[in-house]
């Protein structure tokens, strides 16, 4: 079926003004939705066989249209629609999708805030801390794993950076008590002569 100018004119200003009660419709009932817009151009243009579904199916070619101008201008479809050029610029404001009645808006705006306030948010924009009781060596594996590799010295054999402040590898702290044993022995001679020296005196 075809629409004039001024019937196209009626049928887009309808279902753009009208788009809220659309949307309330219920699916069984928006059938009435098109059969009025079809009485009101049958009214205005003195005609007769405009029907609801006549006009349903003009307004679907119609927003196809639009999709399809929309994607060739993009360059992401390689086919053109005139009539979706003619309408492009009205029908970019999407005016037939369902609106967001105001519970809505309240409660995506609530999604959107609390969203933007969570943990996760917040967190994923400041740097990571190191955990506590964790030692320098821990917190830095790579400084570590440097400072303990054997290193090639100019002779040409490995040497170890580590050695030196490990205690555990210096044997010589431990090793001056063994001197003592002879000196101790010394003494007990020297005691025992002095003994027997005086043991001959008293005689």
């Amino acid at each position: 079926m075809e629409f004039s100018n001024t019937q196209l004119r009626i049928l887009i200003d309808e279902r753009k003004n009208r788009n809220v009660e659309y949307h309330t419709t219920t699916n069984k009932k928006k059938y009435l939705f098109w059969n009025e817009i079809a009485e009101k151009i049958n009214d205005q243009e003195n005609t007769n066989y405009f029907t609801g579904d006549a006009c349903h199916k003009k307004f679907l070619g119609l927003t196809k249209a639009f999709y399809t101008a929309e994607k060739y201008k993009e360059g992401t479809g390689t086919k053109r629609s005139l009539v979706g050029e003619e309408i492009y610029e009205e029908f970019s404001t999407m005016f037939w999708l369902k609106p967001e009645l105001p519970f809505e808006q309240v409660r995506n705006e609530n999604v959107r805030s609390s969203s933007a306030n969570s943990p996760e948010a917040s967190s994923s924009s400041i740097s990571p801390k190191r955990p506590k009781g964790k030692s320098s060596s821990e917190q830095q594996p790579l400084e570590k794993a440097v400072k303990e590799s054997p290193t090639i010295g100019a002779s040409g054999k490995s040497s170890s950076l580590a050695t030196s402040s490990n205690p555990a590898e210096t044997p010589n702290i431990s090793r001056p008590v063994t001197p003592t044993i002879p000196s101790f022995s010394q003494n007990a001679n020297v005691i025992n002569v002095t003994f027997n020296y005086g043991g001959a005196s008293e005689d």
